[in-house]
């Protein structure tokens, strides 16, 4: 077989499907099939059998043309590694004695009683009617650890299979109404049906038959055109086209609730389909996504006019779109999420102890302290002792609808014979989506009122009954509320009314362009060109704004309760909350773009193009923490430690908010930690731009970019449909903003820091391509023509440099920026020389990670007080180089009958291309090469034309 093995299933230690006799690793499975099926013609009609609609002539005017197409995708995920309860745990047998008593229920001591010796099972009596349904329905359908060791005595290794069909039908049919009347319908229609082992988008606990869900994508375009001839110098044009497309997602594995009963009472109904979450019980979690109702729909009218004036041909046009996005899931666990449970083991035990595997193996010293509080966890589990529940009202679903309107003008004239002037200007409004459920809400800086903010503790919670919990947000006019009196909040109504945002209505956009043969002779063409180019954004930044923001999403907590009951102890959390926002005073993102290129013809074969092509983003849009504090800000400021705040009476002794040489880490032990035994970051809260908020993600239209890059191209043609083809491009990007809504500057107040090379720049791209008709038997005659003739081989052949990758570091805030919790930060470290000079390019290690400064240890001090100083974007990362060939055969059986076989070959060298980077300086594998491309793979093809 040419298909290769994956280069890091082929130098992994275990591959997760073992190695064959000769001691190689095996292959993963996949199967992959592709086929369909295309026919086309005339629709004959006749009068006799249809009446009025039927017309002799039809086979002339009346055409039609069908397509399907199948495939069918079964291949295997990267293994993972999870960890599992062993057969002795999942009856109750611990190795070492654990804590039985029930907190919630009165039993406060470990003592006496309530220890259970080792190897003695748990009392029936005192299981959790919840945990018996989770043992059945999950723990006792998992595999069992199948590669423990010492390190890891539960280990399960397992690779799961995913399924991912495809199926798509194509409908056109052409008629043409009367010389100066003609009109078309096309119809689209696909389907993916797939199988997801972990979870759809790869959301689950890693863990065989647990998080599965079946998913199908079906999607739908209807397309109505029609063109009219008014006269031989009027055209006019008229389209209607609708697209719908979904994903539509169930949970089909154990954490369905028709796979899994849990008896258990929760504040909120759960209308999800799945069992409450499951985390923190000492394994993997059962974790997992939806059910997904995620579709969306488009209406798009359009109408133009094209006339011909003398040298000038004018056309003019509006388009108007209607479009709807419904999704759920948007944010908050509406089936519960069991987070938590104690791990504080029996008094005077000693570690580390043998643990002995249900088949007899012992693994020396395996049981550590660390693996002993794992197992009370799990002991916790059993007996129902939780100690952190969290439950939203809603599955929160969107309906966002949103309209669009757009008109343009523009002129060809043709100024000579060997020069024409295009020239026009487009215009656009952009409305923002509004909520037809009415949940739409925003923060707005101007109206919030540092009068009205609540206090709030070095401990990072509100102080119950000071100030206005919703300080500085509206929600939309047709569905104002306070949401429950619990959570303190206030709102104000959006000046907007249903809208969140105010848009611009004045986006005119002029264009501009060239053509010019300077010779006359019509083998070179010079074109220049510039025009400006509005950007209608995704409304994804909206659903996560509903998913999250209060007023109208209620989340309740609970600390000590139990598994089959947590409603019985709850409470409104009053910790300092993150939100989503847009930027109320919305700027339309637009690019400006440029070129000038020269095309020269040779020879009769032979085409040379090079030119200049340029672009500038404005307003482009990226995410923001505009609660971040400004370097130094810390330094200089007062707050108050612990459960305390500044103007509780009495007043508290406060401290310096970050002590000189302190960096905060996100933990309670930092050494000279302001906030005593507290979280040390959560004492900044006191002093962020808006307090009460942590974290506030504004997508703001602020950010920029720049392109510049010299293209060439060349083609050659030989006899036949032989040819060679060449594209190279040397360019440069560079922008402020890694993307659209998921990265945020380090340093809100300085974004030149942040302007580098863009996430997709390479510097230098090669492709070229070729297609050669071998000469021999061209014409096929007889069986030895039929047999050698027909060939041709066929290529790409690609050259990329490397893409830029950043190195982040985390749990460390020199600055005291206040950049931990927030969504959206990424903190960079020190850099002390250049990563890419002397780099070894190795999968062990492809920069020099000596050149980024590990995190100084918690206990350090006399630190610095100032941002990392990496770039962003300054580790050049792995080029792609691949090789793909393709030989074909063509059959001609008669005159209208033909047949091609295709033997394809992707990375025919299977030449190794590394791709994904361990980018953080705390991670064990930091610099080392965590993913690859594709290696070689084959397939066949066979058509049949006729």
């Amino acid at each position: 077989m040419l298909n290769a093995n994956n280069f890091l299933n082929n130098t992994a230690t275990t591959p997760q499907f073992g190695r064959d006799s000769d001691g190689k690793a095996k292959r993963p499975p996949f199967r992959y099939n592709n086929f369909g099926w295309t026919l086309g013609g005339p629709i004959y009609l006749p009068k006799k059998y249809f009446g009025p609609i039927g017309f002799e002539k039809s086979k002339e005017r009346l055409f039609f043309f069908f397509a399907q197409e199948f495939r069918r995708d079964r291949r295997y995920g990267a293994a993972g590694t999870a960890t599992v309860p062993d057969s002795k745990l999942r009856n109750g047998v611990f190795p070492a004695p654990i804590c039985i008593n029930r907190p919630a229920l009165g039993e406060n001591s470990c003592t006496g009683q309530f220890i259970l010796p080792a190897n003695t099972p748990i009392p029936t009596n005192l299981y959790s009617p919840a945990a018996l349904g989770y043992l059945k329905g999950i723990y006792n359908n998992l595999p069992l650890p199948n590669s423990p060791s010492v390190t890891n005595p539960f280990a399960l290794l397992a690779s799961i299979q995913g399924i991912a069909d495809f199926r798509q039908e194509v409908l056109k049919i052409d008629y043409t109404v009367s010389p100066n009347w003609s009109m078309y319908y096309r119809y689209q229609h696909d389907e993916i049906p797939t199988v997801d082992g972990n979870a759809l988008f790869s959301s689950g606990s890693g863990l065989p038959g647990v998080s599965t869900t079946k998913t199908n994508s079906p999607g739908k375009t209807h397309t109505f055109q029609t063109t009219y001839t008014i006269s031989p110098k009027l055209i006019f044009e008229g389209r209607y086209a609708y697209g719908y497309g979904a994903i539509l997602s169930q949970n089909v594995g154990g954490l369905a609730l028709s796979n899994t009963s849990v008896p258990v009472t929760l504040p909120y109904t759960n209308t999800r389909d799945r069992v409450p979450t499951i985390t923190g019980n000492g394994f993997t979690g059962l974790t997992g996504f939806g059910p997904y109702d995620n579709f969306s729909y488009k209406h798009n009218f359009t109408g133009t006019l094209t006339g011909i004036f003398g040298n000038h041909t004018a056309k003019a046009g509006a388009i108007f779109s209607y479009y709807r996005k419904n999704e759920n899931a948007l944010a908050g666990n509406n089936e519960g999420v069991f987070n938590s449970f104690s791990n504080a083991t029996p008094a005077g035990l000693t570690f580390p102890q043998n643990y002995t595997l249900p088949d007899g193996t012992v693994l020396t010293g395996a049981l550590t302290l660390a693996r002993a509080q794992n197992l009370q966890q799990w002991a916790n589990f059993l007996l129902g002792n939780v100690a952190g529940f969290s439950q939203s009202r809603f599955d929160y679903t969107a309906d966002l609808r949103q309209n669009a309107v757009e008109a343009f003008a523009q002129d060809e004239y043709r100024v000579r014979n060997n020069l024409t002037l295009y020239y026009g200007v487009r215009y656009s409004w952009f409305p923002q989506p509004y909520d037809k459920n009415g949940r739409l809400s925003n923060f707005v800086p101007s109206l919030y009122n540092s009068a009205n903010a609540p206090q709030v503790t070095g401990a990072g919670v509100r102080v119950a009954g000071t100030g206005n919990w919703c300080n500085g947000m509206i929600v939309n006019e047709q569905n104002f509320t306070t949401g429950p009196a619990a959570f303190n909040c206030t709102p104000t109504v959006s000046p907007w009314g249903k809208y969140v945002v105010n848009v611009p209505k004045t986006d005119f956009a002029p264009r501009i362009g060239v053509a010019w043969d300077p010779f006359g002779k019509g083998k070179t063409a010079v074109r220049t060109g510039y025009g400006i180019y509005h950007e209608q954004v995704l409304v994804g930044t909206y659903l996560q704004n509903i998913g999250l923001n209060p007023p109208y999403q209620e989340t309740v907590v609970a600390g000590s309760t139990r598994l089959d009951n947590p409603a019985a102890s709850l409470s409104v959390t009053a910790g300092v909350p993150n939100l989503r926002a847009v930027d109320p005073d919305w700027k339309t993102p637009y690019m400006q773009q440029w070129s000038l290129d020269i095309q020269h013809q040779l020879t009769r074969s032979t085409l040379f193009t090079v030119g200049y092509y340029g672009s500038k983003g404005t307003h482009l849009i990226g995410g923001t923490e505009i609660n971040n504090l400004p370097p130094g800000k810390a330094l200089n400021s007062q707050c108050a430690p612990g459960t305390n705040y500044i103007g509780q009476t009495p007043a508290p002794t406060l401290v310096t908010c970050q002590p000189a040489g302190f960096a905060f880490r996100g933990i309670t032990s930092t050494a000279g930690n302001p906030n005593g035994t507290t979280r040390d970051d959560f004492i900044l809260d006191q002093i962020r731009p808006y307090k009460g908020y942590r974290g506030i993600t504004m997508i703001q239209p602020r950010y920029d970019s720049n392109y510049h890059s010299l293209q060439v191209s060349a083609q050659q043609r030989f006899t036949g449909a032989s040819q060679i083809s060449l594209a190279y491009t040397f360019s440069k990007n560079l922008t402020n903003s890694l993307n659209d809504r998921s990265a945020a500057p380090q340093n809100t107040y300085a974004l030149n820091l942040e302007k580098q090379r863009a996430f997709l720049d390479r510097r230098h791209v090669l492709v070229v391509n070729y297609s050669y008709e071998l000469p021999f038997f061209a014409k096929q005659q007889g069986f030895v023509g039929k047999t050698l003739g027909g060939w041709q081989a066929s290529g790409i052949i690609t050259y990329n440099t490397g893409l830029p990758f950043t190195v982040t570091t985390s749990g460390l805030d020199y600055a005291g920026l206040g950049l931990l919790s927030p969504a959206l930060t990424v903190a960079r470290p020190n850099v002390l020389c250049d990563p890419n000079a002397g780099a070894p390019n190795t999968v062990a290690q492809w920069f020099n990670t000596a050149c980024f400064q590990a995190n100084p240890a918690t206990t350090a001090t006399g630190l610095q007080n100032t941002l990392g100083t990496a770039g962003r974007g300054i580790v050049n990362g792995p080029p792609t180089s691949r090789v793909d060939f393709t030989l074909s055969k063509n059959f001609r059986f008669f005159e209208s009958i033909r047949a091609q076989f295709r033997a394809e070959v992707f990375n025919i060298f299977n030449h190794t291309n590394f791709r994904g980077l361990s980018l953080n300086v705390t991670a064990a594998n930091f610099g080392q090469v965590i993913s690859t491309r594709d290696p070689r793979t084959m397939q066949l093809g066979l058509k049949l034309y006729f």
